[in-house]
């Protein structure tokens, strides 16, 4: 029999299995980085270099990746921040633009009630004349 194979004769709890090299435990953020993920994993990533290489990798694709998205949300945040003020900007103006139109239509009412108000007068004045030829 092999000496370096355990025996699948004895029992479980006599075994004795090496374990595991360059196990991992869990990266957990320490208590003043728990609310700041990246923060977290800058602190534990001496420790996640040295234990784990693919880990590594992987951690630093991650962390790039969250760099790009935090980028691209601080752009849309601008962008969005920018067609905020810009449709304020278009608000005022069309108030503007509403109130002049308003303050035109009722100077029309008044110039249209005054020619009638002429017409009127000419109509009055035509039958007078009228009245005073016959």
């Amino acid at each position: 029999m092999d000496s370096s194979r355990p025996s699948t004769s004895s029992s479980f709890a006599s075994e004795t299995v090496p374990e595991r090299q360059n196990a991992q435990e869990p990266v957990f953020p320490s208590p003043n980085t728990s609310s700041n993920r990246v923060a977290a994993m800058s602190a534990d990533r001496a420790r996640i270099d040295e234990s784990n290489p693919p880990l590594s990798e992987l951690m630093k694709s991650y962390s790039e990746h969250i760099t790009v998205m935090n980028y691209v949300f601080s752009t849309i945040i601008k962008k969005y921040e920018e067609l905020e003020r810009e449709i304020e900007c278009l608000q005022r103006e069309a108030e503007s633009t509403k109130a002049k139109f308003n303050d035109q239509e009722s100077q029309l009412h008044i110039i249209q009630t005054e020619m009638n108000t002429q017409k009127n007068e000419l109509e009055n004045l035509s039958t007078e004349k009228n009245d005073l030829e016959t």
